[in-house]
């Protein structure tokens, strides 16, 4: 019965166009495949949950991301590919610092990381296409047609030739990023800094509008017309994406460290009190409150009945399902 569920909640997900662009996720859900990132990498069947393979345990690993049959896995010795079936190494690009995780985009892997290195990478094999270096860290970068904007730990925000990795320009930020750069349907990009800013530009480098906070907004997610944040501060806020107005704010009374998740109008965010928050992205009202047990390792999975996590354990993370209700609800573990 079990398995028969999870069959149509996999289609369901699953069954949609993929975006032109690929970023990273944790976790990372695939018609047959369900990538989990904490001190390694683990894959599990999205239908029974078992683990199909798992590598570099117990080492530093970050969001995975996937295109052409691979799996893009960056970390604290460098950048591996492995054939999303087996787990095997297809080849490797190796760093001496932290490689953030790439973006991908019509062949070509975007790779960035601590040493300020922006490189292109073919992914097929690897082979380097172009590489810069800017002072200090870099984070991955928004792909905005043939521009890649990115910024770091200087305190800029900088628009790159794909092709070349020629710079087009570059804007003043005032902080460094604490986020990557994230795009927008309207062909903007929007940047979050550690003087608690959230600035909107064009593509073309113009700045559309600015957005002070008291509390810095260290979790950035893009829902249609909406960009809603949230903090240590406890606080979610949605803005209009065109115009930087407040639409709602939502204080939960807890600090929000872990990614939050979108599910259709439905946010989802974890308080370091172990609550898990449904939120109502259109208007704010609180859905429901559920108190979970375990340290979760990524951001939620979303099922139209259930929530899917995982959670920290002495080995691989386990599988915890709890049902999606109003009100506050009991956690169960599978």
């Amino acid at each position: 019965m079990y398995k028969t569920y999870l069959i149509g909640v996999v289609l369901l997900l699953t069954t949609h166009p993929a975006a032109a662009v690929e970023y990273a996720e944790n976790p990372l859900l695939l018609n047959e495949h369900l990538l989990v990132s904490d001190q390694g990498l683990a894959v599990y069947d999205p239908v029974t949950l078992r683990l199909r393979w798992s590598v570099l345990q117990g080492e530093q690993t970050l969001e995975p991301v996937v295109a052409d049959g691979l799996v893009l896995l960056s970390g604290g010795q460098g950048l591996q590919a492995l054939d999303l079936a087996s787990g095997k190494t297809r080849w490797r690009w190796r760093s001496e610092t932290t490689l953030f995780s790439p973006s991908l985009d019509e062949g070509v892997a975007y790779l960035s990381g601590e040493d300020g290195t922006l490189v292109a990478l073919r992914l097929v094999d690897g082979e380097r296409l172009w590489q810069r270096r800017f002072d200090g860290w870099v984070y991955p970068p928004a792909v905005f047609g043939e521009l890649l904007i990115t910024g770091g730990s200087e305190g800029l925000l900088w628009a790159v030739d794909r092709r070349s990795g020629e710079l087009r320009w570059q804007r003043p930020l005032g902080q460094e990023l604490i986020y990557s750069p994230r795009a927008l349907d309207s062909g903007s990009v929007v940047v979050t800094t550690f003087a608690g800013e959230v600035k909107v530009y064009s593509a073309q480098g113009e700045l559309r509008w600015t957005r002070r906070f008291a509390s810095l907004k260290s979790g950035l997610l893009v829902s249609g017309e909406r960009i809603l944040l949230s903090g240590l501060d406890g606080r979610i806020d949605a803005l209009d994406a065109a115009t930087g107005e407040s639409l709602w704010q939502r204080s939960l009374g807890e600090r929000l460290t872990l990614p939050a998740a979108l599910h259709g109008e439905r946010l989802l965010v974890v308080g370091d009190a172990g609550h898990l928050f449904e939120i109502d992205t259109g208007d704010g009202r609180l859905i429901s409150r559920t108190r979970l047990i375990g340290e979760p390792v990524a951001a939620p999975l979303v099922y139209p009945q259930h929530t899917l996590f995982f959670m920290r354990s002495r080995a691989l993370p386990r599988a915890v399902l709890i049902p999606r209700q109003s009100g506050d609800n009991n956690d169960q573990e599978i």
